[in-house]
C-alpha cells in the first residue's frame, strides 16, 4: 500500500512539473509576441517621426495634436452615450408615469360608476 501511495505522489509531482513547464512555455511565448509587437510599434513610430521631420513637420506638435483630437473624439462619444442613456431613462420614466396615470384614471372611472 505504501508503494502505491508513493507512486501516486511521484506521479502527481511529475504532472505538476509538466503543467508548470507548459505554463512557463506559454507565458514565454506570449511575452515574446508582446515584445515583438512593442518593437514593431516603436519602429513604425520612429519611421513616422523621421518622415515628418523630412517634410518639415514638428513630430511633437503633430503627435500632441493627434492626442487632443483622439481625446476630443472619446469625450464626444462619452457625451453621446450619456445623452442616449438619459433619453432612454427619460422615455422609461415617462412610460412608467403614463402607466400610473392610466391606472389612476381607471380607478377614478370605476369609483364614479360605483357612485352612480
Amino acid at each position: 500500500m505504501k508503494e502505491k501511495d508513493l507512486q501516486d505522489r511521484i506521479d502527481a509531482v511529475l504532472e505538476l512539473k509538466a503543467n508548470q513547464d507548459a505554463v512557463h512555455d506559454k507565458v514565454a511565448t506570449q511575452a515574446a509576441k508582446y515584445q515583438r509587437k512593442v518593437a514593431e510599434a516603436k519602429a513604425r513610430l520612429d519611421n513616422e517621426k523621421e518622415a515628418m521631420v523630412a517634410q518639415g513637420i514638428n513630430p511633437y506638435e503633430e503627435f500632441r495634436s493627434r492626442e487632443f483630437e483622439l481625446e476630443a473624439r472619446r469625450r464626444e462619444k462619452r457625451m453621446q452615450r450619456r445623452v442616449e442613456d438619459n433619453k432612454a431613462a427619460l422615455a422609461n420614466k415617462l412610460l412608467a408615469e403614463e402607466s400610473v396615470a392610466r391606472r389612476e384614471n381607471i380607478k377614478i372611472k370605476k369609483n364614479k360608476v360605483r357612485m352612480t
